[in-house]
């Protein structure tokens, strides 16, 4: 699992998307039990969650120092959240509480281990009620290996205030199905001048459809599903940008 410790400060500047907000707030509203969404980071799609249900959502990340941002931008909003420190592998959660699991924004894919997938996948089914469901989302391999050419992006400036921050990216491949993001990130005052910079690595894999279906099916879960995009167009392998698994309990 990356460790996103040294750039907690900085999320929020940077992943600014909401195009799935809708998307996730359909589901919260049609949950049949309490929320559980898994590395739920600072919180971003959480406020979505959150604001579509009068249910519970629990959001869970192992990251502390992301957790900590996500107490914050809740701490003066009167939304039912609680956030828990855990390790989406051994959630520390009674059987069949929630009647709704998510994995927002391709986050299953940082576990690169296949084991590791299928360990959060079978947590995942136990912790979830009879009728309770589950919605994945992961890259498509085709369309993220396109971006995995050991090119440098820019993604920014994102400004606040007088200083702005860069974020640099390459990412490559590092065998079939796991690749790694090298990630530099450049705050810069007004005048152009590098004041603070950080870099991390991040892994992650391209599991396609076909693995996650299996995945999914090893871990106990029927597959309900398959969209290509938040507003939930069919799956489309090589031509959709997103995989999203919906996942049913019998």
């Amino acid at each position: 699992m990356n460790d996103y410790t040294d750039i907690a400060d900085l999320y929020d500047r940077y992943v600014t998307d909401t195009r799935d907000y809708a998307f996730w707030s359909r589901l919260a509203a049609q949950a049949n039990g309490p929320i559980l969404e898994l590395t739920a980071g600072t919180g971003r799609a959480t406020v979505a969650l959150a604001g579509a249900t009068s249910r519970p959502v629990v959001a869970l990340d192992v990251a502390l120092a992301m957790l900590r941002r996500l107490v914050v931008r809740f701490r003066d909003v009167s939304l039912p959240v609680w956030p828990v420190a855990g390790d989406a592998r051994r959630l520390p959660f009674s059987d069949g509480q929630f009647g709704l699991l998510v994995v927002p924004f391709n986050s299953l894919g940082e576990l690169t281990e296949r084991r590791d997938r299928v360990e959060v996948l079978r947590e995942s089914r136990r912790v979830l009620g009879q009728g309770g469901r589950a919605v994945l989302t992961v890259h498509d391999p085709e369309q993220r290996r396109k971006t995995l050419d050991g090119q440098v992006r820019q993604l920014g400036p994102f400004w606040e205030g007088d200083r702005c921050l860069e974020v640099l990216v390459r990412g490559r491949l590092m065998s079939a199905d796991v690749a790694e993001s090298e990630q530099t990130y450049r705050v810069l005052g007004d005048n152009g001048q590098v004041i603070e910079e950080r870099q991390v690595i991040l892994r992650f894999a391209l599991p396609d459809s076909a693995s996650l279906v299996q995945m999914a099916v090893e871990a106990g879960f029927e597959p309900q599903a398959l969209f290509g995009d938040y507003d939930e167009c069919p799956y489309e392998p090589g031509r959709s940008p997103f995989i999203l698994a919906v996942l049913g309990c019998a």
